[in-house]
């Protein structure tokens, strides 16, 4: 089996693009009946404890979100902005 699963968890929607870019592809044209199939297999398998036990939640599960959220990784994983936003002030 030569299949390769690459993917980026991130909040920062320039990532997400060039993400995209990099991987030749755009969040347009995702092939989501892939996603929704391997996706639990591909988190299960994270080596990151917070990644691993993460909810998956949108669209593709079926679950209810604002703004029409199709996959969202939910981590629980909490970034404190406090000091970057005292510095860039």
């Amino acid at each position: 089996d030569n299949n390769k699963v690459y993917g980026l968890i991130s909040s920062h929607p320039a990532a997400c693009l060039a993400a995209a870019k990099t991987f030749r592809n755009s969040i347009s044209t995702m092939r989501l009946n892939f996603i929704r199939k391997y996706v639990v297999a591909v988190i299960k398998a994270s080596l990151v404890s917070y990644i691993k036990d993460a909810n998956l939640r949108g669209s593709l599960f079926n679950t209810r979100e604002i703004h029409s959220i199709i996959l969202l990784v939910y981590t629980n994983f909490f970034i404190n902005y406090t000091k970057l936003l005292k510095a860039l002030a």
